[in-house]
């Protein structure tokens, strides 16, 4: 699975008013929705604040269904995968990382 993560501290995150859970605006933008990228936002506490189409086809998860949960809570390995470690850095430093 592969997944973009840059810190909260830099990206503003916003529900279109009244759209689905999925229509995740990042820097004013929907782009990020179409590329061929997963990608999501998490915060310190790994709790999922976007999550794209791309990772809804690779996990079979929804947006719906992981924003406001933490990857451990929707994947129970998560803490020993070798991802978990390469984000808590991101999140330290704040310098985005691609993931494959």
């Amino acid at each position: 699975m592969g997944c973009f993560v840059k810190s909260g501290h830099d990206m503003s995150v916003a529900l279109e008013a009244g759209g689905s859970p999925s229509a995740v605006t990042i820097d004013g933008g929907l782009l990020w929705q179409l590329l061929p990228l997963g990608m999501c936002v998490v915060d310190e506490s790994f709790r999922v604040h976007a999550w794209n189409r791309q990772l809804e086809a690779w996990t079979n998860l929804s947006a719906a269904q992981t924003l406001g949960r933490s990857l451990s809570e929707l994947f129970p390995d998560w803490p020993r995968s070798r991802f978990a470690s390469r984000i808590a850095q991101v999140l330290e430093t704040g310098v985005p990382i691609v993931l494959s």
